[in-house]
């Protein structure tokens, strides 16, 4: 189960660094920039659905 969380973890930091990169882009020159990030809020979201069920299960 620690691996598993670990790995969601970090899987989570690279998320949050790719949606910081993605806010970072010039709406003009990157059309769907915002369809990207509402994507990538979406898996984040996913994500910590994911620890808060895996850190249940370790109780």
């Amino acid at each position: 189960m620690k691996k598993i969380l670990k790995d969601l973890a970090n899987t989570l930091a690279e998320a949050n660094e790719e949606l910081t990169q993605l806010e970072k882009l010039d709406g003009n020159f990157h059309m769907d920039k915002n369809r990207r990030i509402y994507k990538k809020i979406g898996e984040i979201r996913g994500l910590e659905k994911a620890i808060e069920i895996v850190k249940g299960e370790q109780l």
